[in-house]
């Protein structure tokens, strides 16, 4: 009984954990976001998640030279954060 118990919680930890990371610090975002003066109001108002789908593609190497470079430093937290920012500016 114990084994099939353990699978559904560890599934849901797993999810929430992925949640809380994917929600993003918006004052820390912030503060990453003040190297993004090339474009950081174009991207004011956006889906946070849309948001996070292209850094995450630039961090992987897709893209322009200087935003792969610029997203190598990046964690996944700090994606997160700088998307979280973006997304709660108004447009």
């Amino acid at each position: 009984m114990r084994r099939f118990l353990l699978l559904p919680v560890l599934i849901l930890s797993l999810s929430l954990a992925h949640f809380a990371l994917a929600a993003g610090d918006v004052a820390h975002g912030q503060v990453l976001a003040k190297g993004c003066a090339c474009h950081g109001k174009k991207f004011y108002g956006h889906d946070a998640q849309s948001l996070v789908e292209k850094l995450q593609a630039f961090k992987a190497g897709t893209g322009p030279k200087v935003m792969v470079k610029k997203m190598s430093g990046f964690s996944e937290q700090d994606i997160a954060d700088v998307a979280a920012f973006f997304a709660a500016q108004p447009k």
